[in-house]
Parts: C-alpha cells; structure tokens; sequence
C-alpha cells in the first residue's frame, strides 16, 4: 500500500488543479463573458466543457474501452507483421502505480498532446472557439491561448486512448519471442509486446515536439502577454494531471485479462542464456 502513495498524491494535486481551473472558469477569473459559437453557450459554460469535461471524461471512457478493442487488434494485425513470432506472457505483478513507471507514462502523455496539439490547431476554425471581444482583441486567433486550451482538451482523451493500449500490454506482462533453428544462420528475438507498438508512439511524441511550444511562447512574448507565453507551456501539463485519474482507475482495473489463451513463460535468469558459447 505505501508503494502507491506518490501515486495517490499525484492524484490528489491533480485533483487540486482540477478543482481550481473549475473555481477560475465559473467565477470568469479565467475567460472573458461571451458566447462561444461552437456550442453558442457562455464562454465559462464552453471552456468547463472543452478544458474539463472533454478530457477528464473522454480519459476515462478511453482507458476502460479502446484498451478492450485496440489492443486485441494490435495482437491480430501483429501476427501478420511479424511471422514466426510466439506470444505469451511472464507472470509478473506489473503495477501501473509503480512511481518511476507512472511518472514517464504521464511525460510521454504531455509529449504526445503536444504532438497532436500541433496538428488539430489547424484543423479547426479558431473563431468558433473564441468570443467576439477574444476575436477583437488584436492577437492571432490561432494562437489565442484559450484556443490551445479547447484543442489540447480534444487531444487528452485521443493521447490517452493511444497510450492507453501500450500501457495494457506492458502490464499484463505480454512477451512475443523468435527462436530460428541454429542453422538458419538468423538471431533468436525475446521481447516486450509493448515496445513494438510504443515505439511508433514515442517517435511521434518525441521530445523534439517541444520546439514547437517555443514558436507560441516566442509569439506571445513578442506581443507583450508574458503570462500567456508560461500558458504554453503549462497547458499540456494541465492535460497531463487532468488524466491521472483516468490512469489510476486504469491501474486499478488492470489489464491481466490479455493473458487469456497465451502460455506463462518462466523469467529468464542469465544462466538460462547460457551467454558465454
């Protein structure tokens, strides 16, 4: 139990952060009164909507369903991909709540909203997103930064639901491995499932993806909103605590039921390698 409490107290600043963005919104501390066109309601109605609702609640229903359909496809689309290839899995306690493993989970999360940040910002009209006294305000609408905030809300539960299969397979402990016979003149290959299919995540949501933040922050200081520069910043970090509980609940949950119809595999030790020929 006390192995979980870093975990359950990122839980609880999240849950902190949560609840003052909710405070800031219905006060009108944190947006400017107006009607937003995109659902032509008042803006803080709007943004506890796309800031709060869309990604706490779109994080949770992504951990609890896309895991039961992406993943088994991934497994299936896999056997294709990789021929030849055994699967099963080392009977391992793997806990998602384990510190050093949830906290690179969450980074990963806030690389990934800004990858996908960067694309959805111009597939939207930013003007529908904005009131008429943001959209007369002089600033770029597509750099407004209650714009960024709407689409990183979007982005959340996709981040999530993405990750969300990757993190199923590490923890029920899912290995695929190749032996060829020592005539084939190939090398054997033990592996983590995960990896094959994390990887293509983390080359999108490498860290390279930061740069592009720097593009908005160089934007705003330029025009003098040096708060709304550290807003860019702090976006994806706001999308980052806004899935913890979705990632909890996910933990919670657990992901042993892919193990079903594969065989346990025994943890290889160095003398099962038998390394030196």
């Amino acid at each position: 139990m006390t192995k979980n409490i870093p975990a359950m107290i990122l839980l609880f600043i999240a849950i902190a952060e949560l609840a003052l963005v909710t405070v800031g919104l219905s006060s009108g501390g944190l947006s400017p009164s107006g009607i937003v066109p995109i659902l032509n309601l008042d803006s803080s109605i709007t943004y506890l909507i796309f800031w709060i609702a869309i990604p706490l609640g779109g994080s949770i229903l992504a951990v609890l369903i896309v895991p039961r359909i992406l993943t088994p496809l991934f497994m299936f689309v896999k056997k294709f991909l990789r021929r030849g290839y055994e699967d099963g899995y080392v009977p391992l306690e793997v806990s998602g709540l384990k510190t050093n493993r949830m906290i690179m989970r969450l980074i990963y999360v806030y690389l990934l909203v800004v990858g996908l940040l960067n694309t959805l910002l111009n597939l939207f009209d930013p003007e529908i997103f904005l009131t008429n006294d943001m959209l007369t305000s002089g600033i770029n609408p597509l750099y407004n930064i209650s714009y960024i905030f709407c689409i990183a809300g979007i982005a959340t539960p996709i981040t999530v639901a993405l990750w969300s299969v990757g993190w199923a397979l590490e923890d029920a402990g899912l290995i695929h491995y190749k032996l060829p016979a020592k005539t084939s003149g190939e090398l054997y290959e033990i592996e983590p499932v995960y990896r094959s299919y994390s990887s293509y995540l983390k080359g999108f949501a490498g860290f390279s993806t930061i740069l592009s933040l720097f593009v908005m922050y160089d934007y705003f200081t330029s025009i003098g909103l040096d708060f709304d520069a550290i807003s860019v910043f702090l976006i994806p970090f706001h999308a980052m605590l806004i899935v913890i509980p979705a990632y909890v609940l996910f933990s919670v949950f657990g992901s042993k039921w892919l193990r079903k119809d594969k065989p346990a595999l025994k943890q290889l030790e160095t003398d099962d390698l038998e390394l030196k020929a």
